[in-house]
């Protein structure tokens, strides 16, 4: 069946149509300093002029066995662990100024982490913005030390690589920080 209708987040909101669908036919924004949490087994369609625009916060809560879906009336099927055949690294930016800036962290093993910064180019920092939904990206020194797991360190991304994940890098946890 399908249920439920979404405008603007402006606050805080968690979507729970486990085995129902959602369908967006409109442009959703996350502003910021909301959150939309997508909780297990919920099916997102996506029609006509249908986005999800993140300035915010996006949290999708899917398991194995109870995955999030998302989908296109016209044929295009996406998976909340796969698109295109590169299984998705979560990435976000934390403690700056504004959604477009701060530490970069990755989403591994249920778990929120840092990615240290030895040997990081600017080849890594467009990539890893292009992952975020950006067109580019620039590296700089300026945001605090992270706390919590190091997941990843000496990241060697090429400007042909479109995944952190399809990067070269010692492996999660991995590192010499």
């Amino acid at each position: 069946p399908t249920s439920g209708f979404i405008a603007d987040i402006y606050e805080d909101h968690a979507i729970s149509f486990e085995n129902e669908t959602l369908k967006i036919n409109h442009t959703v924004n996350i502003h910021e300093n909301a959150t939309l949490t997508i909780q297990p087994g919920v099916n997102i369609m996506f029609s006509g002029n249908g986005s999800l625009t993140v300035h915010g916060n996006l949290v999708a809560n899917g398991t194995e066995t109870l995955p999030i879906d998302l989908s296109s009336e016209i044929g295009r099927n996406f998976s909340s662990s796969e698109i295109n055949g590169i299984s998705l690294l979560s990435l976000r930016l934390v403690d700056g100024n504004g959604f477009s800036t701060g530490r970069l962290e990755v989403f591994h093993a249920g778990i929120w982490g840092t990615v240290c910064n030895h040997g990081w180019s600017q080849i890594n920092s467009i990539v890893a913005c292009r992952e975020l939904g950006f067109s580019t990206g620039t590296f700089t020194r300026e945001h605090r030390k992270g706390y919590g797991e190091i997941w990843l360190d000496d990241v060697d991304c090429t400007e042909s690589d479109r995944s952190l994940k399809l990067c070269q890098h010692l492996g999660f946890g991995i590192h010499n920080c």
